[in-house]
């Protein structure tokens, strides 16, 4: 059994991972429970599947728990190469404009779908983003 993680911090529960958003301490007072405590964690998902799903668990009865410690980011030692920052701003700048292209041709589409012609269906073949979606 693991001690109760804190507020904040992330935790797997039932294979998921979890971040703590409440701890509720028992109303039973330890020593009358053989010196046992429980605490109440409502947890909030963060999986992409079910972000922000919640649930609520007994810790101390849960199976299979675990806390992930935390963590710092590493020190940096130097600086990057001028031409390496340049393609990660380049990368950065193109995922962007990729995913500006997706949204323009899907609000195109779904204006044209209004209408009582098929025209989007030849507009549709004629996006510019069509075969460049990664």
């Amino acid at each position: 059994m693991s001690a109760c993680p804190e507020v904040g911090q992330l935790v797997v529960v039932r294979k998921r991972p979890f971040v703590v958003m409440e701890i509720v301490p028992s109303a039973v007072n330890p020593a009358t429970a053989g010196g046992v405590t429980s605490h109440l964690l409502n947890l909030s998902s963060v999986e992409d599947d079910g972000l922000g799903e919640e649930l609520n668990v007994i810790w101390e009865l849960e199976p299979g728990t675990s806390i992930h410690e935390k963590s710092t980011l590493p020190e940096p030692t130097a600086f990057d190469e001028p031409s390496r920052l340049q393609a990660f701003l380049d990368a950065v700048k193109w995922r962007a404009i990729s995913q500006a292209m997706i949204v323009l041709c899907i609000r195109r589409s779904a204006a044209a779908l209004k209408s009582t012609n098929t025209s989007w269906i030849r507009w549709s073949a004629r996006c510019p983003c069509r075969g460049s979606i990664s």
